[in-house]
């Protein structure tokens, strides 16, 4: 009786198997990318195509990555550009969490007050304006994913530290006049640097923000725009 139970046990579970085996697989869980096509030799990929970082410094520059991926069918120049417009995006974010990490640590409560809707809106109301921002290489790789053809867009940009600095300052305009805890925060930090001697960063923001007054609009016309000065690096005795 033993025997004959083993024999049915064994019987119903090589036809599930056997089952299992001959349905169908449909679309792999982890498809493989296969390159059909590159805009470059495949003995002369680009060093920073497939780097981890989106963004780094070398020397007085910094570097910013970026990619688009689109249907095959997209041109090539138009997928260029959505690539373009993602570096920028990604500049300016970077430039709202340097402003954010750096009235965190200026001022403690502020990281409740600082949150990602207030940041998004500071990039919103600078209009986008990424002047000293410029693409040095660019490249495409075409691939098949599943049968589906697409098309991913690599771009890379660099920015002088004087401009981005540039940059980071009509940000900081716009911070300060969107909260007054922000706004208070940053001219506690600027008397502090005051007095500790870093007035010549300081005084570089004030000119600039005088060339750029018509230049730059806050959103809130009934209140007057904050004379804020930038977040210098503390000076080291």
């Amino acid at each position: 009786m033993q025997t004959m139970l083993v024999f049915i046990y064994v019987s119903v579970l090589s036809a599930m198997l056997a089952g299992c085996s001959s349905m169908p697989t449909g679309k792999s869980l982890n498809p493989e990318k296969r390159v059909i096509e590159t805009s470059y030799r495949s003995d002369r990929e680009p060093t920073w195509l497939h780097d981890s970082r989106l963004s780094w410094e070398d020397g007085d520059t910094r570097m910013i990555r970026a990619s688009y991926v689109a249907l095959g069918s997209k041109r090539i120049n138009g997928c260029y550009d959505l690539a373009r417009a993602e570096a920028k995006e990604l500049l300016l974010v970077e430039v709202s969490n340097d402003i954010r990490g750096e009235l965190v640590r200026a001022s403690q409560g502020l990281d409740e007050t600082i949150d990602d809707g207030l940041t998004k809106s500071w990039i919103e109301q600078y209009k986008g304006d990424t002047r000293g921002f410029r693409f040095s290489e660019a490249a495409y790789e075409r691939f098949l994913v599943n049968d589906v053809e697409r098309i991913e867009c690599f771009v890379l940009g660099r920015i002088r530290n004087s401009d981005y600095n540039a940059i980071r300052n009509r940000v900081m305009s716009i911070a300060a006049n969107s909260n007054d805890r922000i706004r208070q925060a940053m001219e506690e930090r600027q008397a502090r640097l005051l007095m500790s001697g870093a007035a010549e960063p300081v005084a570089e923001f004030q000119k600039m923000q005088e060339s750029e007054a018509k230049s730059v609009k806050i959103t809130s016309p009934k209140r007057e725009a904050a004379s804020v000065l930038p977040l210098a690096q503390d000076t080291k005795d």
